[in-house]
């Protein structure tokens, strides 16, 4: 079958697609939204509080670190027959 051959490329876009939203979330809250981490990143160092920024800036790295290992294990355990 065509689809259980294509999926390790469709789940490695996918996990492409997982990373760039994250970064366009933050993004895009830095820009126009009025609540959310991104507008806090914008916000404290409009302030000038960089130990509170940088505390979010690692939140959200975190986070993100933390959903792409997720979707790893997640990857592993639906590809388990290509190891």
């Amino acid at each position: 079958m065509v689809l259980p051959s294509a999926l390790p490329e469709i789940l490695a876009g996918i996990r492409t697609a997982l990373a760039f939203a994250f970064v366009l979330l933050v993004a895009t809250e830095l820009i126009v939204a009025r609540q959310g981490l991104g507008y806090m990143i914008g916000w404290l160092g409009d302030g000038g509080v960089y130990d509170a920024m940088f505390a979010v800036v690692l939140t959200v790295a975190l986070l993100g670190f933390t959903a792409d290992r997720g979707y790893l294990l997640l990857m592993k355990r639906l590809l388990r027959w290509r190891e």
